[in-house]
């Protein structure tokens, strides 16, 4: 059984589940990122490269997104329905100083 917690708000019930991310099996998993959706470094690379092209080619989509937005995309090959990509990071250059625009993904 995987660990996890249910919390009741008004009419909504939301159960939080802990283990591997990406191999949960859920409608929608949140993940945050950075300003314009890159998807490089730490979690938003790892969901990228495990759901293949259709996720980083739905985030190619929202180059203006700014921090406190929420794009919506496919969850690709993961077995979630959707993906709620955050932003929480104003510069992507911020948590990974040593990348240069040349490095990337390219969609």
């Amino acid at each position: 059984m995987i660990d996890h917690k249910i919390y009741k708000i008004k009419n909504s019930t939301i159960k939080v589940l802990y283990g591997d991310l990406l191999s949960s099996n859920v409608d929608a998993m949140v993940i945050s990122g950075s300003v314009g959706l890159p998807m490089i470094g730490g979690l938003p690379e790892s969901v990228r490269k495990k759901a293949g092209f259709a996720v980083a080619s739905d985030a190619a989509k929202h180059p203006d997104a700014k921090l406190g937005d929420v794009v919506v995309t496919t969850a690709g090959e993961l077995k979630n329905k959707y993906i709620f990509q955050t932003i929480t990071v104003t510069k992507y250059t911020d948590v990974l100083p040593d990348l240069s625009r040349e490095n990337i993904p390219k969609v």
